[in-house]
């Protein structure tokens, strides 16, 4: 005669089978589990940060962080479907299918940029607000930069998603404000909260930032989040 399951059982392996694809299941609702992604994301794209790192041999930090964010920015932009070739995506293309593809969203493609950035020993954040993602490197500011800093530590905020060309520290806001009038610079948007979280490297503290603004381009993994719950949890994502 079988043993009863104890009560929670399903929703342990459950929960085991999503963690392993990238996920959290806790409550009967998935998130995705970004800081497993960047870490797993890493060694596959070894080749391509090699080519990349040989490409700007003799740079700094800095330099190299304007590097990979212009090699990011180039991929084109697009939301994920939320199926592709009979798998369920949630919204994000994990950092090698980044590459295939050579497209992504801002979480996308903020994770595949995390992902490289692990094998250099200056820290990173990835940062997440309300509809967008971005990411934070650990490097001294240049004047009018934008930063957040978490705890004793200053990240420059580097907007990977594109489209179009934005160096390190600087929003689309001041690309808007080029393009429109050189005099008076755009009203800032209302504040909003942005949480930060250091990748496996480092300690986790938690930062806070406001005035960033939202992404343009109607990423969604923000509502995918919210209303992605499960009645009855399958076996495979």
């Amino acid at each position: 005669m079988a043993r009863p399951r104890a009560p929670g059982h399903d929703d342990r392996i459950h929960a085991a089978i999503y963690k392993r694809r990238g996920l959290l299941l806790k409550e009967r609702t998935l998130s995705i589990d970004y800081e497993r992604l960047i870490r797993d994301g890493t060694a596959p794209l070894s080749d391509c940060y090699r080519a990349l790192a040989a490409s700007g041999r003799g740079s700094n930090v800095r330099q190299f962080m304007g590097l990979l964010l212009a090699f990011y920015q180039e991929l084109g932009y697009e939301i994920p479907p939320d199926e592709e070739e009979g798998r369920q995506t949630l919204g994000l293309r994990v950092p090698t299918d980044v590459l295939v593809s050579g497209r992504g969203d801002c979480d996308s493609k903020a994770v595949a940029f995390a992902s490289m950035w692990r094998r250099l020993p200056s820290h990173l954040v990835f940062i997440v607000v309300p509809g967008h993602a971005l990411v934070g490197v650990e490097a001294t500011a240049l004047p009018g930069e934008q930063t957040v800093r978490v705890g004793n530590r200053t990240f420059v905020l580097c907007e990977v998603a594109g489209p179009g060309k934005l160096a390190p520290g600087r929003d689309r806001r001041e690309r808007a404000a080029s393009s429109t009038s050189s005099s008076s610079p755009p009203d800032p948007p209302p504040p909003s909260t942005l949480s930060a979280t250091i990748p496996p490297r480092a300690a986790r503290p938690r930062g806070s930032l406001s005035n960033w603004q939202p992404c343009a381009s109607g990423c969604r993994h923000e509502e995918w989040r919210r209303e992605h719950r499960l009645d009855d949890p399958p076996a495979r994502p």
